[in-house]
């Protein structure tokens, strides 16, 4: 599972959304902690999303608010990938 975006959605130093599926009526609640530039996820962070179904969580490098670099993705079912990302992507 990926990350939930939301249109509007500014990440900040620590920054906390609490967002709400109008489809499905699932609620996620996201936090991202780390570097910040120009109002983007820069550099090292953590972001994790919390939703009905489990936890999600990013802890690595981003550029431009895309995972980006090396990182570990933790995903609700317990699966994890460590590893390069590119642009957001494994």
């Amino acid at each position: 599972a990926a990350p939930t975006t939301a249109p509007g959605l500014t990440i900040s130093r620590v920054g906390m959304a609490h967002i709400l599926d109008e489809e499905s009526g699932e609620e996620f609640i996201s936090k991202y902690e780390g570097k910040v530039a120009n109002g983007k996820a820069e550099g090292k962070g953590t972001f994790t999303e919390e939703a009905d179904g489990g936890q999600y969580v990013y802890a690595g490098d981003w550029k431009y608010n895309r995972q980006h670099g090396k990182g570990k993705e933790t995903n609700p079912d317990g699966s994890e990938y460590e590893g390069m990302f590119s642009d957001g992507k494994k």
